[in-house]
């Protein structure tokens, strides 16, 4: 998945584009973006609010999946989009099939889980 991205962002000119990355992980700040800032849960909470600064690319990767409001944050994250911005989200849901490696925690174990009634596509 990461290769994939990666490939469609170098589509972009990620070295003028000012990046958000919600909830930051490693990946993406290695990236040659022209700025990289981060907003992490929980001292920024994209359910609750938008930040009053706008950029060229949002990404949230692997966040939406536990959001208790996904459409909150949606709406949210795009209000930080410059016109013409681009908003990377990529999700994991679990595999119901035979081959299926992911669990759904209880919800008194795990606060921060995978939610599966809360996106529907």
């Amino acid at each position: 998945m990461y290769a994939r991205c990666t490939e469609m962002l170098k589509q972009l000119p990620m070295e003028n584009m000012d990046t958000l990355e919600i909830s930051a992980g490693q990946y993406w700040r290695t990236l040659n973006f022209k700025s990289f800032s981060e907003a992490n849960y929980p001292e920024f909470d994209i359910c609750e609010r938008s930040l009053d600064r706008q950029f060229d690319l949002v990404i949230a990767d692997q966040v939406f999946e536990h959001l208790l409001w996904p459409y909150r944050a949606a709406r949210n994250a795009l209000s930080t989009l410059r016109p013409g911005g681009y908003f990377l989200m990529t999700t994991h849901f679990p595999d119901p099939g035979p081959r299926h490696t992911s669990r759904l925690h209880p919800l008194d174990r795990d606060r921060h889980q995978i939610f599966p009634c809360r996106m529907r596509l």
